[in-house]
């Protein structure tokens, strides 16, 4: 009997000690699971599902105050989970997000090209744990950050993957289906519809568009807004075309400034506010001598300008050199982080629950630190680690508001795409 049970330690520790990243994460998700599922004020009943019983009803399901501002596609995804008991409701929708952590690291890593990092077989270099661990530091956390939260981010972040693994493997319209999916739930994986056509990919572009905006108008076959018309019209004539009004700020959404880590939101921050200490902590106040919302929109436009001609500038200049196709598996991996962390800082809103799919370009930026030896890309990522680090309010982070403030997670992101950039224009040997 004790031979047996022996026999049955030794195997599980067998197993444990093959599959550490498997048992680690099942020991996360276990963790994570309690918080979430014991919440009663999670966003995705008390603004996802909520949204799709107003619809079911006829009600307004694009009512600020109960916070769902999304196209109104995924209003019509989530009716099923109306009829079941929160509970249950946010048990199969944390299983749901669990899967889709699951397949974004692994598509991740895959398209970075990592290998096979435990079970059976050949040793794994030690750099590759590294590597491994290092990105799940610095940009991992978001993803297990919208988990405990039960956030929609997790399944926008594995359809944008799915989408990239596709196109990785040139089956454009499949890549376009899943990317125009992830639109129609939220816009700015929009942003790969100008990166296929770019590429030449014109119909495939056509295609993404086309599917993100005419999927917004199946709710309309539920019930059409009290006011008549469509959702799809409503929705864009309430958030999205105030952005380009006069009056408009950027940065200015339907959430806390400090919150908003896209580049409109650190816009704002720097020019319109400033943090004062009270009693109860340090609070956002917005200056009296802010600069008036055209000065803010220009100042807007130069820092985007800032990162989109040396983004756009990398990836041509991949394309005008000749030579042959050793690292452009790498290469294509570079330019699909560049997207996605483009569509991070340029949208009028990204909460740290967006950032997750910051991985791809994590895992790609920390290759080229410690495998190729590039001491300005380890820098970077080392730099890019560390903010990601103080961006958490955790018991050591004691000044949490004012990092945040700062934008802690803006520059996770800036580092990261200087990081591929610079890896795009050290590949003069890519090919398309």
């Amino acid at each position: 009997m004790k031979f047996a049970e022996k026999a049955d330690r030794i195997s599980l520790w067998t197993a444990v000690s093959r599959y550490p990243y498997t048992t680690a994460a099942v020991l996360v998700f276990i963790s994570q699971a309690f918080p979430a599922l014991l919440c009663r004020q999670t966003e995705w009943t008390n603004v996802f599902v909520r949204a799709s019983k107003n619809l079911l009803a006829g009600q307004d399901i694009l009512a600020a105050k109960q916070g769902y501002v999304y196209p109104p596609f995924f209003t019509l995804v989530s009716i099923p989970f109306t009829v079941l008991p929160q509970a249950l409701s946010q048990l199969l929708f944390y299983l749901i997000g669990v899967a889709c952590i699951v397949y974004v690291v692994k598509s991740a890593w895959t398209l970075s090209g990592g290998g096979r990092l435990q079970g059976d077989g050949e040793k794994v270099d030690r750099r590759e744990h590294l590597v491994f661990l290092l990105a799940m530091f610095c940009a991992g956390r978001f993803l297990f950050n919208a988990l405990s939260h039960l956030q929609t981010d997790l399944l926008l972040a594995a359809l944008v993957m799915a989408g990239c693994v596709a196109l990785r493997t040139k089956r454009c319209f499949l890549s376009a289906t899943w990317i125009g999916l992830a639109a129609a739930i939220k816009c700015t994986p929009l942003l790969f519809a100008p990166y296929l056509a770019w590429r030449g990919k014109w119909l495939a572009a056509l295609w993404l568009v086309a599917l993100a905006v005419g999927l917004n108008f199946l709710p309309d076959l539920v019930n059409r807004p009290p006011s008549g018309g469509s959702w799809a019209v409503e929705w864009y004539t309430r958030y999205l075309a105030p952005i380009g009004q006069e009056d408009y700020v950027p940065g200015a959404w339907y959430t806390s400034i400090s919150n908003n880590q896209s580049l409109g939101g650190a816009v704002m921050r720097i020019f319109a506010t400033s943090l004062k200490r009270t009693e109860e902590g340090i609070d956002v106040v917005y200056k009296k001598s802010a600069l008036s919302p055209t000065a803010l929109r220009a100042v807007a436009v130069f820092v985007y300008a800032m990162v989109i001609i040396p983004s756009a500038y990398a990836m041509w200049r991949r394309r005008r050199m000749a030579g042959p196709a050793r690292a452009a598996p790498q290469a294509d991996a570079l330019e699909f982080g560049i997207i996605l962390l483009l569509m991070l800082l340029l949208s009028p809103n990204s909460s740290r629950a967006h950032f997750g799919v910051m991985l791809l370009p994590a895992f790609c930026v920390g290759r080229i630190a410690l495998t190729d030896d590039a001491r300005a890309s380890w820098m970077l990522f080392f730099l890019a680690t560390f903010a990601s680090l103080i961006s958490f309010n955790t018991p050591l982070n004691v000044i949490f508001s004012v990092t945040l403030w700062a934008g802690a997670v803006t520059m996770v992101a800036l580092l990261l795409l200087a990081g591929c950039v610079r890896g795009l224009l050290q590949n003069e040997d890519g090919a398309q």
